[in-house]
């Protein structure tokens, strides 16, 4: 799962300066699942249910100027005080037109679809050290991202190909996905979010 966009972020007061920010982002990695599709009649139809979870991903924090790689800021500032483990699952239901022809060997595939997204984020975590009156604040400022995590509504859309039915075929498909997180304490704000998946597996046909 790739990640385009910041899932929240938090006002920070640092070396004085209120106008600051800490943002929160999800690392890119690996995502498993799987579902179960039934061919409607006329064969050119899909409905397909899907449950999909990251693996080992994690949840970091830091100031929104380190991210964009500059900083006015010295010492470890930019070292990414916050990091907790991450597991975001998605549920969706997704409607599959195939346009082409049942008898072509591989069939492009489009759809669309709705679900809910639940991001849970491991915040049980020793105190934020106070070696340092900034540091400090910027733990504190991104802990509050990542508490309660949340459960929101997302759509999911793409394409892909998929060869022609059988006991058991293959899909590759290119996945969007636009949801929101709506979790977070305090000051704390969540932003809509949209990733992009590259998915492949095997489909295994039950009569």
């Amino acid at each position: 799962m790739f990640h385009t966009r910041k899932i929240g972020k938090n006002s920070a007061t640092i070396q004085g300066q209120a106008s600051n920010q800490v943002v929160a982002e999800l690392e890119d990695g690996p995502v498993v699942g799987g579902g179960i599709e039934v061919v409607l009649p006329g064969r050119s139809l899909r409905l397909r249910a899907n449950l999909n979870t990251t693996v080992g991903v994690k949840g970091l924090a830091f100031l929104s100027v380190c991210g964009a790689g500059f900083s006015q800021f010295g010492g470890g500032l930019c070292q990414s005080p916050v990091e907790v483990d991450a597991r975001v699952i998605d549920g969706s239901v997704d409607l599959i037109f195939l346009p082409s022809r049942t008898a072509r060997m591989i069939r492009p595939i489009l759809w669309f679809g709705v679900g809910l997204r639940s991001y849970d984020f491991d915040t049980d975590l020793p105190a934020c050290v106070p070696t340092d009156v900034d540091v400090e604040e910027i733990c504190l400022r991104g802990r509050e991202i990542f508490e309660g995590g949340s459960v929101d509504p997302l759509v999911s859309f793409g394409v892909g190909v998929t060869s022609r039915p059988a006991p058991v075929s293959g899909f590759l498909q290119l996945r969007g996905v636009a949801t929101g997180y709506s979790g977070g304490v305090g000051t704390a704000d969540g932003e809509r979010v949209m990733d992009v998946l590259l998915q492949g597996g095997v489909s295994v046909r039950i009569r």
